[in-house]
């Protein structure tokens, strides 16, 4: 185990709050599969109840295609 790492956070977290929520979480995943653990499903609960807008993106394209809707300000 590395020290002063926190288990569950997110892979990415933007801080620019848009229209409709204070922050981004985003969660990548292998396109192919893969699934949130029991400490990322709860960390994004968590931000989720803090006003963030949390995302489990499967793939790159996914991932590239919230953040671009996030920035723009546009409804996914």
């Amino acid at each position: 185990k590395q020290s002063g790492l926190i288990r569950g956070v997110s892979d990415y977290i933007c801080l620019k709050k848009s229209d409709r929520y204070r922050f981004l979480a985003l969660e990548l995943k292998r396109s192919n599969g893969g699934s949130a653990s029991k400490e990322q499903s709860q960390f994004l609960l968590e931000a989720e109840e803090e006003g963030g807008l949390c995302v489990i993106a499967h793939g790159y394209l996914a991932a590239l295609y919230v953040l671009e809707k996030y920035l723009n300000n546009e409804e996914l």
